[in-house]
């Protein structure tokens, strides 16, 4: 009998319609979904560079240009990434390599935003001016406190 083996599965899909094709690749963060039994479907930001698009869809390649392999998805995940000009304090909850879930002080170093201009994604670097300091892509929804400073008087 043959084994079968079950690999993730990343949500895709094929492009409609006419393609536009990037002359110079664009820096994104794209929302990554995973299929069940290996994800729940819910994004997962990753930086990527869109390389071409139709008017609902957008090919993306993780790991920038020449690594990974072209996948389509919609629009609505695929975002542009805009540099903040003076890093801001968080406070970002965050799920540590042993599996538990803490609340970590952070700066924002870096955001992914809609067409409309609403923040999707923060990069945030977590953990600054210590040995386990490291930048990462969050949903604005893992930020506990957007502005931590407000609670300091005075």
């Amino acid at each position: 009998m043959a084994r079968q083996t079950r690999s993730p599965r990343l949500i895709t899909m094929e492009p409609i319609g006419a393609v536009t094709e990037a002359a110079v690749p664009i820096p994104v963060v794209a929302m990554f979904r995973w299929a069940p039994p290996f994800g729940d479907g819910g994004p997962h930001p990753t930086p990527a560079i869109a390389v071409a698009w139709t008017t609902a869809q957008v090919r993306v390649r993780q790991g920038g240009p020449g690594g990974g392999a072209d996948v389509w998805l919609p629009a609505r995940d695929v975002h542009r990434v805009h540099a903040v000009p003076t890093p801001r304090p968080v406070v970002a909850r965050v799920t540590a390599r042993a599996g538990a879930t803490a609340d970590v002080p952070g700066l924002v170093v870096a955001r992914a935003t809609t067409r409309t201009g609403r923040d999707v994604a923060v990069r945030v670097l977590l953990a600054p001016d210590t040995d386990d300091a490291e930048e990462r892509w969050l949903l604005v929804e893992a930020l506990v406190d957007d502005d931590p400073l407000d609670d300091v008087p005075g």
